[in-house]
């Protein structure tokens, strides 16, 4: 297949976001609702449809006795609105939204919590974090932070999951660097054991550059990195230099993009490193992808495989191509939401997302760590890397 060059555009747009007064029972609603009727992307939607389902659910709105009531009432409108990326973020997940897109370090305890019917278990565990060099695995089940239960506990915060996507309620830790968290961990049903954190600062291409290695699979050296973000800055320049530097003795390429998005502008220079007379890798490329890949990633995963660089391997992406917008509703609390689209990007992958070549699920709780999207990851790198070599001396 042809490979072509594609002009992309920023998948977040920070606005200004002043602080309105204190709200009283409904008002913080009432304002999710006046932003999503003047600003939300969909006219006809936001003229015809909102003005029903805010009056349907304005009076709970009203007679919420507390934060966390309006709170459940508003990400319900949320789930009713025709896009991804809509939710309603604390302070603190807006800010490490954006410390992440800029590269910016900050304290992390290097986990995530997802809220699943059986309790909270392990998400987005940080390679190279407090929590993975403390002995925490993927797929542990938290029983108690710092004794107490984790929905109990002030260090939980706000869900971060997109209202609109099915994904279950994602939590971070609050925590400040050099605090010490204690967790009680359940690794099987019926094992437990107890482990200590000591938050640090750390940013999340940090910990992308823990997972760069290159190792030995069915005899052929496949490198692998996992980008936790796409990064507006710098973010090519580090694969530039893992690609010609310590990967350049390598077969093939596992590029990881399981997870958030970030800049698509960022991906359109990400591409140009496998693509065009700037390339500095042609040899074989696998990209990991899951439910939880968006936004920039997608776009990334799809151009990849479009162009003929890369084989998809995992779960069918998230379908969340569009720009995200923020607005502040409260003095503790973010809408985001978007204003505009990303053209044929939002047109084409927008609730549908990108198909992997090789369908590979995700390890579920109580995995104890087992990643079996990233070993097919790996098995087949291999194999195109074996295939690549005998073309290379039939030639």
């Amino acid at each position: 297949m042809a490979r072509r060059a594609a002009f992309l555009l920023p998948l977040l747009t920070l606005t200004a976001l002043p602080a309105p007064a204190e709200a009283q029972g409904g008002e913080v609603y009432e304002r999710v609702v006046e932003k999503l009727g003047s600003r939300f992307h969909d006219l006809e939607w936001r003229r015809e449809t909102l003005p029903r389902i805010a009056a349907r659910l304005r009076p709970q709105a009203r007679a919420s006795a507390t934060a966390e009531e309006e709170r459940a009432v508003i990400q319900y409108l949320l789930e009713q609105v025709p896009s991804s990326h809509t939710a309603l973020y604390s302070e603190a997940t807006w800010r490490r939204l954006f410390d992440d897109l800029a590269n910016r370090r900050r304290p992390t305890l290097g986990l995530e919590l997802v809220h699943l019917e059986e309790g909270f278990f392990v998400h987005t565990l940080l390679e190279g974090g407090p929590a993975a060099e403390a002995g925490v695995l993927s797929g542990d089940r938290v029983l108690t932070v710092d004794g107490l239960p984790p929905e109990k506990s002030p260090r939980l915060d706000w869900r971060s999951d997109d209202a609109s996507l099915p994904d279950p309620p994602v939590h971070a830790l609050r925590c400040s660097a050099g605090e010490e968290v204690v967790l009680e961990l359940e690794r099987h049903p019926g094992l437990r054991l107890g482990v200590r954190l000591r938050a640090r600062v750390l940013s999340s291409l940090e910990a992308s550059l823990a997972t760069a290695r290159v190792q030995e699979v069915e005899g052929r050296r496949v490198a692998w990195f996992h980008l936790r973000m796409v990064h507006s800055r710098q973010t090519d320049k580090v694969l530039r230099q893992l690609l010609i530097g310590r990967f350049a003795e390598a077969e093939a390429l596992v590029l990881d993009l399981r997870g958030r998005g970030g800049s698509a502008s960022m991906a359109q220079r990400l591409l140009a490193l496998f693509d065009g007379p700037g390339a500095v890798w042609t040899r074989p490329v696998v990209a990991l992808v899951d439910g939880a890949t968006r936004s920039a990633k997608e776009v990334l995963a799809w151009e990849l495989r479009e162009r003929g660089i890369a084989r998809l391997i995992g779960e069918r992406t998230a379908g969340a191509v569009i720009p995200a917008t923020f607005a502040r509703v409260a003095p503790d609390a973010i809408l985001m939401f978007p204003s505009t689209t990303l053209g044929a990007y939002t047109e084409r992958l927008e609730g549908k997302g990108v198909e992997p070549d090789v369908l590979v699920r995700a390890a579920g709780p109580w995995s104890a760590g087992a990643d079996p999207i990233l070993e097919a990851g790996l098995q087949e790198a291999a194999r195109l890397a074996a295939t690549a070599s005998r073309r290379s001396r039939s030639g």
